[in-house]
């Protein structure tokens, strides 16, 4: 059992925790509204507490047109480094920066470090923060290997499904909140309507259960090093960026996805472009 100290010690960090984040509230609020003197004060009460804050300027305080970022991408293999060009605004954040770069060519944000304006960028940072806010505005993007950033398929697997999940839960608390409160019968009172089997008629024999399917041949190859199934179109490993084995032959048969469309299209038009700037 507790001891008598342990739960006075809990009760006190927790009154210090709800006090801390009313605080805060009241701290936002002051500074939205422009209050100098509430905003001290409140700032001054939750130095007293010494505890971790994290103070960000809202997304609807900066501009909200597209900006065209130019990135040079390289990875450990690499010789050069390739030019593209992403779609931006100045309130992304590096994890959502990350995040995007992950949906649109498969780099798990752990492999992403990023360089802008001759700094290496953090995860709370803002691009508007590193001076990106205009058409033409650069950044340096450095593929690290699976190996080196301790990543391995269950690690990501198990990040996936959490950030599904978030995705889940976010939409679900926003298909309630627009719905407004409902009221929910109890199951008790609620009419229930049963079907009683006519004695007259025969019951229909149960139908015969289908033939199990066949399993789906493995189309692509598998890394020698992690055993990761990449696509057949890939060059290199997804996860360790391990090369394609040199035998491997892409089946003449195979139609790409439109994922693996939209990389080899993005894969050709940064080459185009980076020919263009050697010429």
């Amino acid at each position: 059992m507790a001891s008598a100290e342990d739960s006075i010690s809990h009760t006190s960090k927790e009154d210090k925790t709800n006090k801390a984040e009313e605080l805060a509230l009241t701290l936002t609020e002051a500074i939205s509204l422009g209050d100098v003197e509430a905003a001290n004060q409140s700032a001054g009460q939750l130095a007293n507490l010494q505890v971790s804050v994290t103070v960000s300027v809202h997304k609807d305080t900066y501009p909200k047109d597209e900006i065209r970022m130019k990135v040079g991408v390289e990875d450990a293999q690499s010789q050069s480094t390739v030019p593209i060009s992403m779609t931006v605004y100045s309130h992304m954040t590096i994890t959502q920066l990350k995040e995007k770069v992950n949906r649109d060519y498969g780099f798990h944000p752990s492999l992403q470090t990023w360089v802008i304006g001759k700094r290496l960028a953090k995860d709370p940072d803002t691009l508007g923060s590193h001076g990106v806010r205009r058409d033409g505005d650069t950044a340096f993007l450095y593929i690290r290997t699976a190996k080196k950033a301790q990543l391995t398929k269950e690690l990501q697997q198990r990040e996936e499904e959490r950030r599904l999940l978030g995705e889940i839960y976010t939409a679900v608390n926003g298909t309630l909140e627009a719905r407004g409160t409902a009221t929910l019968t109890p199951k008790k009172e609620q009419e229930v309507l049963v079907l009683a089997p006519d004695p007259a008629v025969a019951p229909k024999p149960p139908k015969p259960a289908p033939p199990p399917l066949k399993p789906k041949p493995k189309v692509g190859w598998e890394c020698p090093q992690c055993t990761f199934l990449n696509k057949p179109t890939r060059p290199g490993c997804e996860i360790c960026a391990s090369d394609r084995p040199a035998g491997y032959q892409i089946p003449a048969q195979y139609q790409p996805d439109k994922e693996e469309e939209q990389r080899l299209h993005s894969e050709e038009m940064a080459m185009l472009l980076y020919q263009e700037l050697e010429m």
